[in-house]
């Protein structure tokens, strides 16, 4: 799930920046200079990393689409970062439905992915094991 959501954060940062820019990412562009940054978990961030991913996003992310991405990636991590099996219930069920009504396109099938993977995903929690062979099929769907 993480993975996937990554791999969203990565494509909405690229299609922003192509729309804006008219063409792939360049070592000096503001939304290509942050691509690492915007898959580091929020609470790993320290403040250079924070003033770097606000002054990117700044420059490059006119109408907030990376930052929703973003946003619905650590909403992701919420899912996992949680040991109560209700409560990763509902976050998940909130989280699809957010993907879901999405405006952001990349979004979208984020949201029908995980609403596929949902019980997989959700075992984890029950059992407390590894969800890796869950993130590599989901990966590779």
């Amino acid at each position: 799930m993480i993975a996937a959501a990554n791999r969203c954060v990565d494509a909405v940062r690229g299609r922003v920046q192509n729309e804006e820019l008219g063409h792939r990412g360049r070592k000096d562009d503001p939304s290509y200079r942050i691509r690492r940054v915007l898959l580091t978990g929020a609470e790993r961030l320290n403040e250079r990393g924070q003033t770097r991913m606000a002054l990117g996003r700044r420059l490059g992310d006119p109408h907030d689409e990376v930052l929703g991405a973003w946003l619905a990636k650590e909403y992701a991590r919420d899912v996992y970062l949680t040991e109560d099996p209700a409560e990763a219930a509902v976050l998940l069920e909130r989280f699809i439905a957010g993907c879901l009504a999405n405006e952001v396109p990349e979004i979208v099938p984020l949201g029908r992915t995980l609403k596929t993977w949902r019980t997989e995903i959700l075992a984890h929690h029950a059992t407390g094991a590894s969800n890796g062979p869950t993130e590599a099929m989901i990966l590779f769907s």
